[in-house]
């Protein structure tokens, strides 16, 4: 069954190399969600997706901050920020989404971490924690349930919608 209504569109998000096994920030396992999304891709008329698409300068890699390390937290404008590895960095193969991906029929591609002084994280629908400490990916659903947001299985999103 394939959905018509054009107000409902799939969202992917930062389906990116440096994201998956082999990557500057690869997600264990990140490549699982790879056929999730093939398979829902074909059931959408809408697809959009978000691209992490950093400057190589970007004030949350850690590689920027001397004596710094991914994980440390500092304070940059006022606002607490994770520092993380370099990635996603413009014009780098980590930037790409994946190959295995079919992406002809995505209608747009939003990038962000473009600006080089703010840090942009964004919505999902199938995904992985990148879990620089254990138990970051559980602590962030809970989070994500106490905020009121619906989680819910892949197999569950085509009789949601």
């Amino acid at each position: 069954m394939r959905i018509n209504n054009s107000q409902v569109a799939l969202l992917l998000v930062d389906v990116q190399n440096d994201f998956l096994p082999g990557g500057a920030l690869a997600v264990k396992e990140g490549d699982r969600i790879l056929p999730v999304i093939q398979k829902l891709q074909g059931q959408f008329s809408r697809i959009l997706a978000t691209q992490d698409f950093h400057p190589k300068d970007h004030e949350s890699f850690a590689a920027n901050h001397p004596s710094k390390n991914p994980g440390d937290v500092i304070d940059l404008h006022g606002l607490p920020q994770v520092l993380w590895p370099v990635h996603c960095v413009q014009g780098t193969w980590g930037a790409a989404f994946s190959e295995q991906l079919q992406t002809s029929s995505w209608e747009a591609i939003f990038q962000k971490g473009k600006n080089k002084s703010i840090d942009s994280y964004s919505g999902f629908d199938a995904t992985r924690a990148v879990n620089l400490r254990p138990q970051d990916g559980e602590k962030a659903l809970e989070e994500l349930k106490h905020a009121g947001v619906k989680l819910m299985e892949s197999t569950q999103v085509l009789t949601y919608v």
